[in-house]
Formats: structure tokens, C-alpha cells, sequence
């Protein structure tokens, strides 16, 4: 199964309250998910949302988060575990995981209903519970899973996104 990723806005905290990457999340069924991730840092370790590219997604147990997906692209640095002859800027253990704002994340992607304002800070809702369909829909679902994530831009066609 192809996701797709579509980034819609990066915000810095002279537009919100707190720095964000949000984006629509498109699987081929045409199910959606809205996503939220930390700002774009140069893809710096633990604090910055991953680069756009393709992932291969790799079915996972996190301590933390139980089930999940790792996401995958050497091209990119990003790898499921720590390498084992580390680079500075590798990236390691960004996954698929529930969460509503930006500062719960550390390098990973949270899903959940919509954007909007929970609890007065711009996040996403429900993302616990659209996290676990998420997971259920990839663990149920043939493999291998690749997400491609991308910016969404005004030559991007609505109808691939709907």
C-alpha cells in the first residue's frame, strides 16, 4: 500500500501559538487522516519533521507506543533503529504514533481526525483513536507500505487528494 502525505502548512510561532507541520494524510482507499508533526529543523534529529520523500514502512513494537510503523529511507538518513556507525543527523525511530500538538512529537507523525484548536493550541483530534484505525488498516492490509510525503502546492490535483 502507497500513502501519501500531502503537507498543507508549516507553521512558525509568529503564525501560532507553537511551531507545527500539518498535513492530509491519503491512503488508497481514499480514507484520510489529518497529521501533525514538528516544524521543519533542518532535519535535526529528535526535532524536526522528516524530510519529503519515499518511506518504506517497517511493522514494528515500540516499548513506548506497543505496535506501530518504522519509517525507512537511508537515502534520506532516516533509519528504523539507531545505526550502528552513526552520523551526526541521522534519524532514528520515527513512527507512527498518537499525539495532538507538535511538542509530543520528536521527530515522528501523529494522525488524527481534523486540525483544529484542542484546548485552545492548534493540533489535530481524536488522534488516538485514528491512530489505531490507521495501525489496523496497515496491519490488516498486504505488504509491503511505502509513505511518500510531499507539500501539497497549488499544482497538486484536488482529485488525487479527495
Amino acid at each position: 500500500m502507497e500513502m501519501i502525505l500531502y503537507r498543507a502548512a508549516y507553521f512558525l510561532p509568529s503564525f501560532a501559538t507553537q511551531p507545527g507541520t500539518f498535513g492530509l494524510l491519503v491512503l488508497p482507499d481514499g480514507d484520510t487522516f489529518a497529521t501533525v508533526e514538528r516544524e521543519w529543523n533542518g532535519n535535526q534529529p529528535f526535532i524536526s519533521c522528516v524530510p519529503e520523500g519515499t518511506y518504506e514502512l517497517l511493522p514494528a513494537k515500540s516499548p513506548r507506543w506497543g505496535k506501530t510503523f518504522l519509517l525507512h529511507n537511508p537515502g534520506l538518513r532516516v533509519f528504523p533503529t539507531a545505526p550502528s556507525t552513526e552520523h551526526e543527523g541521522d534519524r532514528w525511530a520515527c513512527l507512527f504514533h498518537p499525539a495532538n500538538w507538535p511538542h509530543e512529537l520528536s521527530g515522528c507523525i501523529a494522525v488524527g481526525e481534523e486540525a483544529t484548536l484542542v484546548r485552545g493550541k492548534l493540533g489535530v483530534s481524536y488522534s488516538q483513536l485514528n491512530t489505531e484505525r490507521l495501525l489496523e488498516k496497515l496491519f490488516n492490509a498486504e505488504r509491503p507500505h511505502t509513505l511518500r510525503v510531499e507539500r501539497l502546492s497549488s499544482s497538486t490535483k484536488l482529485e488525487a487528494i479527495q
